[in-house]
């Protein structure tokens, strides 16, 4: 059985939060890089999955990658979404 993934904007909208400041939060704690791909450090983690896609430009194919999350991966963000509200602390890259 396939796991349940979903964009950013639809795991911003079931934990509350606006997409633009999701991204924005997991950039500024290096969670995603600058492409909003996950960072190599998260990207074993089991929360983010990237899907590789392909579009046509006017000079071939180009392959992008688009970041999803996992259900193990919203439960992690609401869970620090939730912190950072509470407490005002950073969301934490590897928390063990």
């Amino acid at each position: 059985m396939p796991t349940q993934t979903y964009t950013l904007q639809e795991a911003a909208a079931l934990i509350g939060i606006g997409p633009n400041r999701l991204f924005s939060m997991l950039r500024a704690r290096r969670v995603l890089d600058n492409n909003n791909l996950p960072t190599p450090s998260q990207r074993d983690t089991g929360r983010f999955v990237v899907k590789i896609g392909e579009w046509q430009s006017a000079i071939g194919a180009r392959a992008y990658g688009r970041t999803l999350v996992t259900h193990e991966g919203l439960g992690w963000l609401k869970t620090q979404i939730e912190k950072t509200q509470q407490t005002g602390s950073p969301i934490k890259r590897n928390p063990k």
